[in-house]
């Protein structure tokens, strides 16, 4: 993988991590589906030296991402990535409707 296609993901994984900050507006499908730009983001990451700049980077966004979310009772998915064991804790209102729902 090219790094500009690696860059674009990051790109795209922060965006999805500033949108949860600010209230996610879709519902837990849609949460769900969008989270597997964080599986293409580990697969890009995989094979670089632990030292490479470009997982320091990625580290911060997951930080932000931990800060912001919570952990999910019931994961949708059944899949080994950690973030689809978080939900977030600024939820928009079909989000909500679903975490309570199919998370509680």
């Amino acid at each position: 993988m090219a790094p500009s296609d690696i860059t674009d993901l990051l790109e795209e994984w922060t965006k999805l991590v500033t949108q949860l900050q600010l209230g996610y507006n879709w519902s837990i499908y849609e949460y769900d589906n969008d989270l597997a730009v964080r599986d293409f983001l580990e697969e890009a990451i995989r094979g670089r030296m632990q030292n490479d700049p470009l997982r320091g980077r990625v580290e911060v966004v997951d930080q932000l991402f931990r800060d912001i979310t919570r952990p999910r009772k019931r994961p949708q998915k059944v899949l080994t990535g950690w973030w689809y064991t978080r939900i977030p804790t600024n939820p928009g209102p079909e989000l909500q409707r679903d975490i309570e729902v199919y998370d509680e």
